[in-house]
């Protein structure tokens, strides 16, 4: 399991600094790095309020003891953080690859990015709670292993991509439609 989550991380890695070379790729160099170290920044501070608010409608009985903030403050806020700045860091990627043309570039982006950050909130979570219930039994062979880690960065590195990509490919889908 050790092996696993070593190159899970590895995969992360490689997914954020993928998503910055596509950028730069599609992109002029100063404005496309700036472009993604701010939609980076706002997508984890999107994804962190988005999560939070998942948490208070799904969850409710979370935020009900001290118990539960302090859960949602070592469990939870980190994930969303985690998980927002993948989402931002892809969301931009994609907003650059899938955008109609470069005239709606920025406001593409930009409903993108709020499309990614209210998904981004809720699919890796979904993702991280779908993937533990299914994997759950491998946990009763190695109770010592690294499975909810490996869970975490699964949903964080599927999650994250596919938040994204449903965002913006929603909103390339409606801007077709509507001109």
């Amino acid at each position: 399991m050790a092996i696993l989550l070593n190159v899970l991380m590895g995969l992360l890695a490689l997914s954020f600094v993928a998503s910055g070379v596509l950028v730069l790729v599609r992109g002029s160099f100063p404005w496309s790095v700036l472009v993604w170290v701010l939609g980076t920044g706002l997508g984890a501070v999107l994804v962190v309020l988005s999560g939070t608010f998942w948490v208070q409608l799904l969850l409710p009985d979370t935020f009900e003891s001290q118990g539960g903030g302090i859960a949602f403050l070592v469990a939870y806020l980190p994930f969303f953080v985690i998980s927002g700045l993948f989402v931002g860091a892809w969301s931009v990627a994609w907003g650059y690859f899938l955008a109609p043309s470069p005239a709606n570039l920025w406001w593409f982006q930009g409903v993108g990015l709020l499309g990614s950050a209210v998904l981004g909130g809720l699919l890796p979570g979904a993702m991280a709670a779908l993937l533990s219930k299914m994997l759950q039994p491998l946990a009763v062979y190695d109770p010592e292993s690294n499975l909810n880690l490996i869970i975490l960065a699964l949903a964080v590195l599927v999650g994250s991509s596919l938040t994204a990509l449903v965002a913006h490919g929603t909103t390339r889908l409606v801007m077709r439609v509507m001109l």
